[in-house]
């Protein structure tokens, strides 16, 4: 089991530790008085002053490094913590208990630290940064959450950043099965022709094609007299667009595209470790969508799960069918919750930016408590509406309902929309848009796969089930 960069106290026995001094810019001056004649001519010879993000190296009474100061204030963005492994030697690290106050974000600061950690190795060694910081012992960071957020962190990165040679249904399909293992939920797979028979005709439709048959996966884990709530992953391992081909710029990066299954299977790890008293199922689609013979075609007509009968508009727009299955499977037993998770559309991207996934419910009370929490652990996500003006726009004429509908406007809510037709009013469904992707580097998030928005999301249920 990775470490990520931690350890405890027994770790610490004959280790030379050296102390994180965290200060507050604006008690800086009081600070600075209660120092050494020594820190007090090194910190003026190096005009540090503890503005926010600013990092100091003091030197030790005889050599090398005596101490960190690290220079914040309270509304700090706690992700700049993360930094500091780019400025402090390798060794062993504590932060200084006075510090350790619930007026600053520490929890999402030790997160940053184990996330600057993160490398992908798959294909090329990386290098141990060497720098190891002391687990806390303070009401001020959840230890236990601390390490799953890490884990689930981790996996959904690895996930997305594997290509798609090495990342498709069958590899999909093994992840599942060991995560399903490692908490006794029962798990299940369909195959091929097999989800013809078993209902699920859109996600044989979108993954005939490839080499790699397309699977629907899933298990169950729980208590059955707990609430249910399904997760539901969008698998697309890689997206060519089908017969309507991506151009290179935008098939670049499609071995993201299974980002939502990544999302949902490490949020249903992280309700299994902490044991959140919910009946679980989850339900992903793993497929490729790619070109042959046999491809699914724009104007081609489907019937779904349900019944409805779906026109084509686009083969790009594929992720959408293989949820209208899911949705239409989660929604056939009572349920509490339902969360379905994608790589969907370019157009949340255009209206939030790459950082921030889209959320979609008719339940604003709802809505409002996963922002709450999603600005609580300082993980965003930001609401759209399930506008009922732009249903109208999914009308066809030859089916019931048009997969991408007339309108090349507001796609993130229409496609949305889309989806609201494989549910029940009666049950509570949210729907996450993400792009599961960082485009550049950011203390603590480097460049590549990325988990958006989980965090929040286990925040809002460990809430609601509590």
């Amino acid at each position: 089991m990775r470490k990520f960069n931690f350890f405890d106290k027994s770790d610490s026995l004959n280790r030379d530790v050296k102390t994180i001094e965290v200060v507050a810019s604006s008690l800086f001056a009081d600070w600075l008085d209660s120092q050494t004649n020594d820190t007090q001519a090194w910190v003026k010879a190096m005009n540090f002053t503890a503005e926010s993000g600013t990092c100091l190296l003091v030197p030790g009474k005889e050599s090398g490094l005596g101490k960190v100061v690290w220079g914040m204030q309270v509304g700090d963005d706690p992700w700049k913590f993360a930094s500091i492994r780019k400025v402090i030697p390798e060794g062993y690290y504590q932060i200084d208990a006075s510090a350790l106050k619930e007026s600053y974000p520490w929890h999402t600061m030790f997160l940053a630290w184990g996330l600057a950690g993160y490398q992908f190795s798959r294909y090329k060694l990386g290098k141990n940064l060497g720098q190891y910081l002391l687990m806390p012992e303070s009401s001020a960071v959840n230890n236990e959450l601390l390490i799953s957020e890490l884990q689930a962190t981790y996996l959904v990165r690895d996930l997305v950043n594997t290509p798609a040679e090495d990342c498709h249904p069958d590899f999909i399909e093994s992840v599942v099965k060991d995560i399903a293992r490692n908490y006794q939920a029962e798990c299940w797979c369909l195959t091929g022709k097999q989800l013809i028979d078993k209902g699920y005709p859109l996600v044989h439709a979108v993954g005939r094609a490839s080499v790699h048959e397309p699977k629907v996966l899933g298990f169950q884990w729980g208590n059955q007299t707990h609430p249910r709530l399904v997760l539901v992953g969008k698998g697309v391992c890689f997206d060519s667009g089908g017969l309507q081909i991506k151009p290179h710029q935008s098939m670049a990066t499609m071995k993201k595209d299974m980002g939502g299954a990544a999302h949902m299977l490490a949020l249903a790890q992280m309700i299994m470790q902490h044991k959140v008293p919910v009946r679980l199922e989850l339900l992903i689609a793993a497929v490729e969508n790619s070109v042959a013979g046999n491809a699914f075609r724009p104007g081609d007509v489907f019937f779904a799960r349900n019944g409805v009968s779906v026109e084509i508009g686009h083969t790009d727009a594929e992720g959408r069918l293989l949820l209208a299955d899911l949705l239409s499977k989660a929604t056939e037993s009572p349920s509490d919750l339902i969360i379905d998770y994608a790589t969907l559309t370019g157009a949340q991207r255009v209206a939030l930016g790459p950082e921030i996934p889209a959320i979609f419910t008719d339940n604003q009370a709802e809505s409002g408590r996963v922002l709450e929490h999603s600005q609580k652990v300082f993980d965003p996500l930001w609401p759209l509406p399930l506008y009922a003006g732009y249903v109208s726009t999914l009308n066809s004429n030859v089916a019931d309902i048009s997969s991408t509908g007339s309108m090349p406007l507001g796609g993130a809510i229409t496609a949305a929309l889309f989806l609201k037709r494989f549910t029940k009013p009666e049950v509570l469904w949210m729907h996450i848009d993400g792009g599961a992707y960082n485009l550049t580097s950011r203390p603590g998030r480097p460049k590549g796969g990325e988990a958006m928005g989980i965090r929040a999301l286990f925040s809002y249920l460990q809430s609601r089930y509590a």
